[in-house]
């Protein structure tokens, strides 16, 4: 657990897979508001619960269950308890290509999974998450590695396959679409609302109105959060805040800060590399 007086997230790689530890001080309040990852997420957590606001609907995360998150889901988090000794939540990302690609490798038989109810209480399913995320932070075996992690997919598919995947990626009208992919390609300049409604050939108000129908959060929302998607690739990538800021389209460092945190829970100086 993280002795200093705050949190902090801990992030690496293995095999094509992200991987993040969040150390929770107990005296931390953590809030997330309207996020979303371009990966599959799977999170297991000790010594704390979650407030999370989700197509529309409120859960309570609780520590007996592990959650399982499309890319693209759009969330909200807030911290209902943390205990009195902190907290530590694992997650393991990866792209929907790299999930095929790994399952292909480990010869999966690969269903479809179903996130529509994003909780699972699997007692042996989380028992093996947690023994996996403490394999691929912790062993210089490959085979050790590559073995559970084999495995802990295994148990995911089998668990959450269903006819007909439940996905957020980008299930709106085209001109949506349009507006998602512009946003994603041109997240570093200073975009109005008038330009991207310009760009589909709507008002500026139905756009917004339609947008946030479609995709649960605002066009301004969903811009702030690929910039932060930049900006924690760049912290990844060794780059100063100072570098980072205007290359992500934030005004400044200052500015960087205040979104990362909104989104992460953390700000960038607490974002740790292995």
């Amino acid at each position: 657990m993280n002795k200093a007086n705050k949190s902090r997230i801990v992030s690496w790689k293995v095999a094509e897979c992200n991987l993040f530890r969040f150390d929770i001080h107990p005296a931390s309040v953590i809030s997330m508001d309207k996020v979303f990852h371009d990966e599959i997420a799977i999170i297991g957590f000790k010594d704390c619960a979650w407030r999370c606001n989700q197509n529309g609907n409120t859960f309570i995360e609780t520590p007996d269950a592990l959650v399982f998150r499309d890319a693209g889901q759009i969330f909200s988090l807030d911290s209902e308890y943390v205990a009195p000794w902190g907290a530590i939540c694992r997650e393991i990302r990866f792209s929907p290509s790299t999930f095929l690609n790994l399952s292909e490798n480990y010869q999966i038989d690969l269903a479809a999974i179903d996130f529509s109810d994003h909780m699972v209480k699997n007692p042996e399913l989380r028992g093996l998450f947690f023994r996996a995320h403490s394999t691929l932070e912790s062993s210089d075996c490959e085979l050790e590695k590559s073995s559970y992690l084999a495995v802990l997919l295994q148990g995911l598919i089998y668990e959450k396959r269903a006819v007909k995947t439940v996905s957020n990626r980008f299930n709106c009208k085209p001109q949506l679409r349009m507006v998602v992919e512009y946003l994603r390609e041109n997240f570093q300049l200073n975009i109005k609302l008038e330009d991207i409604a310009d760009l589909v050939g709507m008002n500026p108000f139905v756009l917004l109105r339609q947008f946030r129908r479609a995709m649960g959060l605002t066009p301004h929302d969903y811009l702030q959060m690929i910039r932060v998607i930049h900006a924690r690739k760049m912290i990844t990538s060794g780059f100063s805040l100072g570098d980072i800021a205007p290359v992500c389209g934030f005004s400044d460092q200052s500015h960087l800060t205040r979104s990362f945190k909104r989104k992460t829970g953390v700000t960038p100086g607490q974002y740790v590399l292995m």
